[in-house]
């Protein structure tokens, strides 16, 4: 009788959002094998990590929480394989976000803003938070504005990781201010203190998340914008690699860090540092995501106080370009997002970004980035490990 692999899930319901999309990404997984059995008990199908292991699975996809319990097993059973990474020091295969690639794409985001300041909110005793930390500080650094940032460290001012920080170190950033957090859930609360200390968000702080949990984002009071993490795509990688484990045994797998995806943009940091009123108004107009690519026409009468000539002579001589060439910028921005961050066709993002193929797009790609989108993808994609 062939063998059947029973499976479980320890999914703390403390980030339901988080867990859903785990156990969805198993279940997927399981019905291309007629071998997996999902395992539940009354209707549950997610069990605290104690329920799961006295199932006695051959394997487990679960997650580790600061202040739950550290699973304890003897020799290889069951096979444990963990989506999140709260926790640094554990002896369990990992299939994680990139945490310090994701705290670069935030900070990049910031920078693109021309702020006046940045800074970095998060918890130094939790991984996760300590890894994105180092890459929003790398980005920093990168563009030179060290002298300008800042990282507040919640565990100095309380013990519990939830408390949000004295408003007070608000007035040290200069503004309009940046501010990358640890995640979403930190997010909203920064957005709320902001807002209670009688702050404009986002035209005195830009306030960003990194998960894109679309509840808490969409639910900020003012919505917000955040890194967008694919936990499907990661939660059916851990599955199948857990898969693979459990056939073929051996020592636990080197850890596997999937690539952040792309900057989720909402009103929270629609806000750029420009002094010139006109041309800061236009750039929030040009960088908000659209449909469509804008036309500079379609900026002028947005505006609705201003001709097309004046804009341009004011973006001459603050910016030394045109409109049109701003707009240009952040469509291929854009698509240097999605050549980082998705497997979509050059072609296909060619049409999402208004140059309608990879032949309209290649010329003005490679003008602003020195190589063609062919190019620029093999050097900036991390391609997940199949």
């Amino acid at each position: 009788m062939a063998k059947v692999y029973r499976i479980a899930l320890a999914l703390n319901a403390q980030t339901f959002e988080e867990g859903r999309l785990y156990f969805m990404a198993a279940h997927r997984y399981a019905r291309t094998r007629r071998d997996w059995h999902i395992l539940s008990s009354e209707g549950e199908m997610s069990f605290e990590w104690d329920e799961a292991l006295a199932m006695k699975p051959d394997g487990i996809i679960g997650m580790l929480h600061r202040h739950g319990p550290m699973p304890t097993i003897k020799g290889n059973e069951p096979r444990i394989v963990i989506v999140n990474s709260t926790i640094a020091d554990h002896p369990f295969a990992r299939v994680m976000v990139d945490d310090v690639k994701a705290g670069h794409v935030a900070a990049q985001h910031l920078i693109e803003r021309g702020l006046a300041s940045y800074a970095f909110v998060g918890w130094s005793v939790v991984n996760y938070s300590e890894g994105r930390r180092r890459g929003y500080e790398q980005a920093i650094t990168e563009a030179g504005f060290a002298d300008r940032s800042t990282s507040v460290d919640l565990m100095t001012m309380s013990d519990e990781p939830l408390y949000t920080p004295s408003t007070e170190w608000f007035d040290d950033l200069q503004k309009p201010g940046g501010i990358v957090c640890a995640n979403d859930g930190l997010g909203v609360r920064m957005v709320e203190a902001a807002l209670a200390a009688g702050l404009s968000v986002p035209d005195d702080l830009a306030i960003m998340g990194i998960d894109d949990i679309e509840l808490q984002c969409v639910q900020s009071p003012v919505p917000m914008t955040s890194v967008y993490r694919d936990r499907l795509a990661q939660g059916y990688d851990a599955a199948r690699r857990l898969d693979h484990w459990m056939r073929n045994g051996g020592p636990t797998p080197e850890p596997v860090l999937h690539p952040p995806g792309e900057v989720i943009e909402r009103r929270s940091t629609q806000v750029f540092g420009e002094p010139d009123p006109l041309v800061r108004q236009a750039l929030v107009i040009i960088h908000t995501p659209h449909d469509t690519p804008i036309t500079v026409d379609e900026v002028v009468e947005q505006l609705g106080h201003v001709s097309r000539r004046r804009l341009e002579l004011h973006f001459r001589q603050r910016l030394g370009r045109t409109p049109y060439q701003e707009i240009l910028q952040a469509r291929l921005a854009v698509a240097q997002r999605l050549l980082r961050s998705t497997s979509l066709s050059i072609d296909e993002i060619a049409y999402q970004t208004g140059f309608h193929s990879n032949a309209h797009i290649s010329r003005p790609f490679k003008k602003l980035t020195g190589c063609t989108p062919t190019e620029y993808r093999q050097q900036h994609r991390v391609d997940r490990t199949e």
